[in-house]
């Protein structure tokens, strides 16, 4: 019992002394940390009203200047020194090159589709003979058409004989071209009443000379036979060198969607047949 008592005591003892010599450490410290707040405050006021006073010159000179710019604004508004603006000039350009693209993208469209639905007719229209001997049961429409076109060619030139042994001269030619003149015969008595059934903007045919496997959505699926009616692109410059857009005539035929039939496919893939 008497031993824990003797140990408290000593760390009671040791515990009074550090206190004490921090009491004394802090009364020689705090007076003096006192004292020098008044120097601290002294030079933080200071240091403040130095940079105020850099800040209010700063900000009266900023204000001379936007002073001095909003007078000449003022005087050049009153001269009217700048009432001509760029901006018409930039904007007519711009205006010129926006109204010439529409028709480029019709016209295409309307060319190509005058001139290769016209090309085929001079060739049957050339030759009115080769259409007589189209079917041999029928001599009376041959010699009504003949007695038609005499007269005409009897008007036109001044000799008959003339144009009887033009007529005759050219009969062996008729003959030997009786059915290719029957097939385009054909071709242009159906083209002529079928171009109603044709899609919009339709150009040629062409017809697939090897299998083309589509990889893309947009792309046509092709076999080898299979016929193409080509039309132009909505956008020209979205065409590819080497590629075609147009629709199969099995599915024009069938379905008569373009928007769902149409696609894109390798021009040489196909070969042209019209």
């Amino acid at each position: 019992m008497t031993g824990p008592a003797p140990q408290a005591e000593e760390e009671l003892i040791k515990a009074q002394k550090v206190f004490e010599e921090m009491n004394v450490d802090l009364q020689e410290e705090l007076p003096s940390l006192w004292n020098s707040r008044v120097g601290f405050y002294v030079n933080t006021f200071q240091s403040i009203a130095g940079l105020e006073e850099n800040f209010h010159k700063e900000m009266s000179k900023l204000n001379q200047n936007l002073n001095d710019v909003l007078v000449s604004l003022e005087k050049q508004h009153g001269s009217n020194t700048f009432t001509v603006k760029a901006q018409p000039s930039d904007n007519a350009p711009a205006k010129e090159n926006k109204s010439p693209s529409p028709p480029p993208d019709g016209s295409p469209a309307a060319t190509p589709e005058i001139r290769v639905n016209h090309e085929p007719e001079p060739a049957s229209a050339a030759p009115p003979g080769a259409a007589l001997p189209k079917s041999p049961s029928q001599p009376t429409e041959a010699s009504e058409v003949a007695g038609g076109t005499q007269p005409a060619a009897g008007a036109q030139e001044p000799g008959e004989t003339a144009a009887s042994d033009a007529a005759s001269s050219s009969l062996p030619a008729v003959v030997v071209e009786t059915f290719p003149a029957a097939v385009n015969g054909t071709v242009e008595g159906g083209s002529g009443a079928g171009r109603l059934d044709l899609p919009p903007g339709f150009m040629f045919k062409v017809q697939a000379q090897h299998d083309y496997t589509a990889t893309d959505t947009d792309e046509l699926q092709l076999k080898a036979g299979d016929v193409v009616l080509v039309i132009p692109f909505q956008n020209p410059e979205e065409q590819d060198e080497g590629w075609l857009m147009g629709v199969k005539e099995s599915d024009w035929n069938q379905h008569k969607e373009l928007e769902k039939c149409r696609g894109v496919f390798p021009e040489n893939f196909t070969e042209r047949v019209q």
